[in-house]
């Protein structure tokens, strides 16, 4: 199984088998009871552009919450 993975650069190469449960998750994993959410994927990134938004949102994350610590001792 290890090799298959290995072998997989894009999305494009998971077969339907594997990409199904993936999209399902990703529609549902918000789902709470009561809740009529609309979710759709509008869009899905290649590598390189999934690197750059992690990176990204790492980086606003950094800059939210440099000041944590102080933001909880005024709570």
């Amino acid at each position: 199984m290890m090799l298959f993975i290995v072998s997989i650069k894009t999305y494009y190469g998971l077969p339907r088998i594997v990409f199904r449960p993936l999209k399902h998750y990703f529609l549902t994993y918000n789902d709470l009871p009561g809740l009529d959410l609309h979710v759709e994927i509008t869009h899905i990134f290649v590598k390189e552009e999934a690197h750059e938004i992690i990176r990204r949102s790492m980086e606003d994350y950094r800059q939210r919450f440099e000041n944590f610590e102080l933001m909880l001792r005024d709570v």
